[in-house]
């Protein structure tokens, strides 16, 4: 597989997944960074197409971009000054549901980012992170709970919900 196939089959998934954290900008620089790594990984050995497809483990790398990016906090934040009234209502909505979304734990982060960012079903996401469908389902009932109760007293209280 050559460059150009790479960023033209695996780049938009991960770049809509960027563009759900980051500004246009960054998001691409975050797709540059993803793809790069899959091309070194795979010249290298490190993938085994054996232990699956090839966009699954180029959207791996991409979560662990951008985990690295919000740790570095490397990202743009928007400037609401220059957005009118209710685009600025959007995006602190907008943000609201990012914040409450990267507060939850392993593995229902990665799946309801999986559901917002890469609009993937349930059977899609049980196959990409290789676990029963209802698992799934678990997952992102218990992130609805969390992710309601955040959301409705902005943070207080967050932890004791969880157990």
């Amino acid at each position: 597989m050559n460059w150009n196939q790479i960023v033209n089959e695996i780049g938009p998934p991960p770049l809509k997944y960027f563009c759900g954290s980051f500004d246009r900008t960054r998001a691409r620089d975050a797709v540059q960074e993803t793809l790069t790594r899959l091309v070194s990984h795979c010249e290298g050995g490190r993938y085994q197409p054996a232990r699956g497809p090839i966009s699954s483990y180029a959207f791996g790398l991409a979560h662990f971009v951008r985990l690295e990016m919000l740790r570095e906090k490397q990202y743009v934040e928007l400037n609401e000054d220059s957005l009118n009234s209710a685009e600025s209502a959007a995006v602190g909505q907008h943000q609201s549901l990012r914040q409450a979304v990267d507060r939850l734990e392993e593995p229902q982060r990665q799946i309801v980012l999986l559901m917002l960012d890469q609009d993937m079903g349930y059977a899609e996401i049980s196959r990409l992170l290789q676990i029963p469908v209802n698992t799934v389902k678990s997952h992102i009932h218990r992130a609805k709970l969390i992710l309601r109760e955040f959301l409705t007293n902005r943070g207080e209280g967050h932890g004791q919900q969880r157990q």
